[in-house]
């Protein structure tokens, strides 16, 4: 029988941050994943990750290959880019990542501490016994069989996909279901361009309120992401890496300066 202290669905970011700091204290701890090794931590993403978090996750912060640039703040244009704000401060310092390799990093330091993996293996079902989760069954497409996996604490950090949140009994009170107004349409398009950025450590936010009839939906900001190694090589230059989100576009950093840009620019909101 497998049998851990910690059951971890979801080998992303929150899935091993948790498994290595629970292995850190001695718990016997497995993380269930659908991607293979080798692609867990890939995702779409702005890629841009403020200082502070590393900070409080007492996480190094990333060097070398896994570090695309250091942003030392936010550029944010208004609707008609005639007005510019500059935020800097210590606030909103923060780095531009690899996002494959950051992932495989925190996977990694969960990993060398003691945390089984289970790739390739599609978490189907909650176990339940006399009111708890005890477990999780599973497809494991390694060795093309059913297992069940047990532990003391069951963790799903499979985000989005919400696999063992959305089967939980009603009468727990647990929110099975994102609601739409929850969810955000994010968009990300990396783009070539002849000229290279003015300052790549300064990330710059462009607000507009252009709205998609078809679609029903309309997009607040565009963030533009400087590579500078494909910037010094003046093959790619310019805008990298943008990342459409309704508010979230310009609360990268959590830096309560949001509400101040939303009454100055849209008064009437």
């Amino acid at each position: 029988m497998l049998k851990f202290d910690l059951v971890v669905v979801g080998g992303g970011t929150g899935g091993s941050v948790t498994a290595d700091a629970l292995a850190k204290v001695g718990y016997s701890v497995c993380v269930l994943d659908q991607k293979t090794r080798e692609e867990m931590g890939e995702k779409v993403c702005g890629d841009a990750v403020g200082k502070h978090h590393f900070s409080s996750l007492e996480i190094a912060p990333p060097k070398g290959k896994e570090l695309d640039n250091k942003i030392l703040g936010i550029d944010v244009f208004s609707p008609d880019s005639e007005t510019v704000f500059k935020i800097k401060g210590e606030g909103l310092h923060g780095f531009v990542i690899d996002r494959l390799m950051f992932g495989q990093r925190l996977l990694k330091n969960a990993l060398d501490k003691g945390v089984e993996l289970f790739d390739r293996t599609l978490v189907l079902e909650p176990i339940f016994k006399d009111g708890f989760v005890i477990g999780v069954e599973a497809k494991n497409f390694r060795e093309n069989k059913r297992i069940k996996i047990f532990g003391k604490a069951v963790v799903d950090a499979s985000g989005m996909a919400a696999v063992l949140r959305k089967k939980m009994p009603i009468d727990w009170g647990i929110e099975r279901k994102i609601s739409a107004e929850d969810i955000e349409i994010c968009y990300r398009e990396i783009r070539e361009t002849k000229k290279s950025i003015e300052d790549p450590t300064f990330l710059k936010i462009f607000l507009n309120q252009k709205i998609s009839e078809r679609h029903n939906w309309y997009r607040r900001g565009q963030t533009a992401f400087a590579d500078p190694q494909r910037l010094n090589n003046n093959k790619v230059a310019g805008w990298l890496k943008l990342i459409l989100l309704l508010y979230g576009a310009y609360l990268v950093f959590r830096f309560p300066f949001h509400e101040y840009f939303r009454q100055a620019l849209y008064p009437k909101l």
